[in-house]
């Protein structure tokens, strides 16, 4: 993912089980954060390596109602992405919609 907000990466990290994060670093004393102070809406570039369960425990997480729109909004173009690797319904899409249902906002799929 790129040039996501810093407070949606942060999110994501959050997640530890099954899920190795690459987040570039904004650090001041790095080459990527000189000359800039980062804030929350700073984009990073944020990489992950997940597996099925990872991904469908994340998507409860960050799906619900309560979370945030942009934070809602990459991990719907992470479910698209999915879908453009494996075409078609696969058990992973089919399991990670079922265990959406009733925790995602109606209008979101």
């Amino acid at each position: 993912m790129l040039n996501i907000p810093t407070f949606v990466s942060v999110h994501l990290v959050r997640h530890k089980i099954g899920v190795e994060h690459f987040v570039l670093s904004r650090r001041d004393d790095r080459p990527a954060g000189k000359g800039e102070i980062p804030t929350r809406l700073t984009p990073v570039d944020h990489a992950m390596f997940m597996n099925a369960a990872a991904l469908i425990a994340m998507g409860r997480k960050r799906l619900c109602c309560k979370a945030h729109p942009k934070t809602i909004a990459v991990m719907m173009k992470i479910k698209k992405a999915i879908g453009l690797v494996d075409i078609g319904k696969t058990q992973l899409q089919q399991g990670f919609m079922a265990a959406m249902r009733g925790i995602v906002k109606p209008d979101t799929f």
